[in-house]
């Protein structure tokens, strides 16, 4: 792989003021935002996010693509044929990444730059009870906005996988069962919560991300109105996810203390 340095990385970037960090959660699709996420300096997107007919709602330019190890030419076409970015960005925990083949993840990234680094520290931020890394949106939010402090930013498509707006799934199609479980989902959407309320500039959130982030003050774009069962019905899962996630962690530490 072509991989470079953070300080290659920074020199590609720096110029960049204004950023757009789109997720892949279905809510994207509610609104068209095409124009202004690619009116952006610099345009972010994960895995093996996709814009072929989708332009009017989620735009067309991808300047990085923030993906996981575990991508390779099996699930999905390469990167440098579909989204086209300039750069490549895997964040890795300092113990690897169990479970991934990193010869097939190098053919699927092919000859992109690509800067490989461990997910930062978040200094200042609360982490509550946490016990498995941060996903790359998370990261990626961290590490652009002080690395190139912008001026503007507008993040849009981020759920936490179904905490809030609806199902745990991608607009685009992931079977996976297991989307999202790999994290501690209810601590993180504090930790993704307090990074943006930090953020001093011109701060854009559609509906699903201030939804997320509840306490943010920030502006919101127009986004679509859910009905009262469904905003109940979303609560309701969201308490059931907590909850679950609170029993792994018991039952993880019960494991841990046996060994």
């Amino acid at each position: 792989m072509q991989e470079i340095s953070p300080f290659e990385f920074r020199k590609r970037f720096a110029i960049s003021k204004s950023i757009a960090i789109v997720g892949n959660a279905p809510t994207i699709m509610d609104h068209e935002n095409g124009a202004k996420i690619d009116s952006f300096d610099l345009v972010v997107r994960f895995n093996r996010a996709t814009t072929l007919g989708l332009e009017t709602k989620i735009g067309s330019r991808t300047d990085i693509l923030v993906v996981n190890a575990n991508n390779s030419l099996d699930r999905a076409p390469s990167p440098a044929e579909t989204v086209k970015p300039k750069c490549v960005v895997l964040f890795i925990s300092p113990r690897g990444v169990p479970g991934a083949n990193l010869e097939a993840f190098s053919q699927w990234v092919g000859d992109l730059p690509i800067l490989i680094a461990f997910g930062p520290d978040l200094f200042g931020v609360p982490g509550g009870d946490r016990q498995r890394p941060l996903t790359s949106g998370t990261y990626v939010l961290h590490m652009l906005m002080g690395m190139l402090q912008p001026k503007r930013l507008f993040v849009t498509g981020f759920t936490m996988f179904g905490a809030v707006g609806g199902p745990a799934k991608k607009y685009y199609d992931d079977p996976r069962g297991s989307v999202g479980h790999f994290h501690d989902i209810d601590v993180e959407q504090k930790i993704f919560s307090e990074l943006l309320s930090r953020f001093s500039g011109d701060l854009v959130l559609t509906s699903d991300v201030q939804d997320l982030c509840e306490g943010v003050k920030t502006k919101t774009t127009t986004g679509v109105g859910g009905k009262v069962v469904t905003r109940i019905a979303d609560g309701l899962s969201w308490r059931m996810i907590r909850f679950g996630l609170q029993l792994r962690r018991i039952a993880e530490g019960k494991a841990s203390g046996a060994n």
